[in-house]
C-alpha cells in the first residue's frame, strides 16, 4: 500500500464514521479500529498529527457540512 492509498483509506473510513454519527449510530469497535489506523499513520511517517486533523476537518465538513469546531459549539453539553 502506498501512502496516497493510505491516505485515501483513512478518510474514507472517517467519512464512514461521520456518516454513522449523522444518522445517530455508534459503533465503537469502527471509532476504536479508526483511532488505531491513524495511529499506525502517525507512526509510520504517512501523515503528521496536524495532517491528520486536517484529514479528519475534511472528512467532517463532507458530511456535516461545517467545521467539527462549529459543530461543537451550537450542540448542547
Amino acid at each position: 500500500m502506498n501512502k496516497q492509498t493510505f491516505i485515501d483509506s483513512c478518510f474514507m473510513q472517517l467519512v464512514e464514521i461521520f456518516e454513522d454519527a449523522n444518522n445517530h449510530k455508534k459503533d465503537e469497535k469502527k471509532k476504536h479500529r479508526l483511532e488505531g489506523y491513524i495511529h499506525a499513520g502517525k507512526t509510520l511517517g504517512v501523515f503528521s498529527s496536524e495532517e491528520a486533523l486536517t484529514l479528519m476537518e475534511e472528512a467532517h465538513y463532507k458530511i456535516f457540512d461545517e467545521t467539527i469546531d462549529s459543530r461543537k459549539s451550537r450542540k448542547p453539553i
